[in-house]
């Protein structure tokens, strides 16, 4: 194995490799370039400003960004031309918040996590079939870490007000919630489950 330099020549706003490892999209202010990774050559370049991306297993690429202050969007493209497939757009409750992709182990399901620091955070869950994007917010948390689902999707774990809860996904409900007992080391800022039935 040979380790080569990639030369991104200015900053990048966000990364995020294929899951094939065959491309490497970087985000900077305005647009997004796709890179090839066995040679670092540019094969595409989509003009615009982004938050956030994202591959999914069938090559699919996930992209975040802002309509305006208080309205984000999600798009979908198509692996060979990026061209869009589908595309929607939410509210953003706190404004201007941060927007991250999370995987959901289920095909077309992806998990967004709108994050304004002390201002809050919130979940969406974003499904793409054919060519219908829909996106849905989970109601019950305005304090939340990111999620972090079973193997199978049907539920989750996350961090709310200092508690590790427990919800059925996607619309819940609470199924567990427990305390955090150390008041002098915070719960983390991610949870995960290990096995079905421990985090």
């Amino acid at each position: 194995m040979t380790a080569s330099a990639l030369d991104l020549s200015s900053a990048a706003d966000a990364i995020a490799s294929s899951t094939d490892g065959n491309l490497l999209a970087v985000l900077k202010e305005d647009h997004l370039a796709l890179i090839h990774l066995r040679d670092f050559v540019e094969v595409n370049r989509v003009e615009g400003g982004f938050d956030n991306c994202w591959f999914t297993p069938d090559g699919m690429g996930w992209l975040t960004g802002r309509v305006s202050r208080k309205v984000a969007f999600i798009e979908v493209r198509e692996p060979k031309n990026w061209s869009v497939v589908g595309r929607v757009e939410f509210e953003d409750p706190f404004n201007e918040s941060g927007l991250m992709l999370f995987r959901h182990p289920k095909d077309g399901h992806v998990a967004v996590w709108v994050a304004a620091g002390q201002d809050g955070q919130c979940l969406y869950w974003v499904r793409f079939a054919g060519s219908a994007l829909t996106v849905e917010r989970f109601p019950a948390l305005q304090d939340t870490t990111p999620p972090g689902f079973d193997c199978a999707g049907n539920r989750f774990l996350v961090v709310s007000g200092g508690d590790l809860c427990l919800y059925g996904y996607p619309a819940g409900p609470e199924l567990g919630r427990m305390a955090w007992p150390y008041d002098d080391d915070p719960a983390a800022e991610m949870v995960s489950f290990a096995g079905d039935n421990h985090a």
